[in-house]
């Protein structure tokens, strides 16, 4: 397999399905990652983690924006659902011009994926909140582990390494064109990542929906669902 190759096709294909997300308190700000998973009219879906939404105090003063890769012009945000538990949100991007076409990035699923298998990680990769990024970077890794369990039976992570700096929570873990996993944290060496599997984001979806655990519906049916209510 050509790494290479794919990375950059990976970046042509999805560049724009990226999303930088700005979150301000006072006269500070943070960014992170999020990725395009639906569009109803002038509307996007984001997924991110709920992490890069909050705030642990004074929410009052909290204020969030969303830049579509390559523009400086900011956009206003909804939160539709996050979740503590799993650091998982779905934020609602409001009033984006037409012209403004994203390609939506679709999940898929983990099983029968093995050790090393090649992915790429589409995200903002900072240097600070200083300087903010006109466009995300695409950086090739492997999986480490695919079903990783982490607390609740629920929760199933993909551990995976990348190369990460600040603002990469948020990003996409993509193989094959589609998302297996929303990354949210890095361990303290800064050598292995941890992604959300799309496994648990369809649990959790079907949470915030109120759907049995045990129906039979995919990640993308929610998301239909999703699009429906806004």
């Amino acid at each position: 397999m050509d790494i290479e190759k794919m990375v950059q096709e990976t970046f042509n294909n999805y560049r724009k399905s990226m999303v930088l997300i700005i979150k301000r308190m006072d006269e500070s700000r943070t960014a992170s990652s999020g990725f395009i998973i639906g569009k109803k009219d002038t509307s996007y879906l984001v997924m991110t983690c709920r992490h890069c939404i909050t705030a642990s105090s004074n929410t009052s003063n909290l204020r969030l924006n969303v830049r579509i890769s390559g523009k400086t012009k900011e956009y206003e945000v909804k939160v539709l659902y996050d979740d503590a538990l799993t650091d998982l949100a779905i934020i609602q991007v409001i009033d984006v011009p037409q012209d403004e076409e994203c390609p939506i990035l679709q999940f898929r699923s983990l099983e029968a994926t093995p050790f090393n298998t090649p992915i790429v990680q589409l995200g903002y990769l900072l240097q600070s909140s200083d300087i903010l990024n006109l466009e995300p970077a695409s950086s090739p890794g492997t999986i480490i582990m695919p079903f990783y369990q982490n607390g609740q039976m629920s929760i199933k992570d993909v551990v995976y390494s990348a190369a990460t700096k600040h603002g990469c929570s948020g990003s996409a873990v993509v193989l094959d064109s589609k998302v297996i996993g929303v990354s949210y944290t890095v361990s303290l060496t800064g050598h292995t990542s941890f992604a959300r599997s799309s496994y648990t984001v369809g649990e959790v979806l079907k949470n915030w929906l109120q759907i049995a655990p045990n129906a039979n519906m995919t990640i993308n049916g929610m998301i239909d669902s999703i699009l429906e209510k806004i």
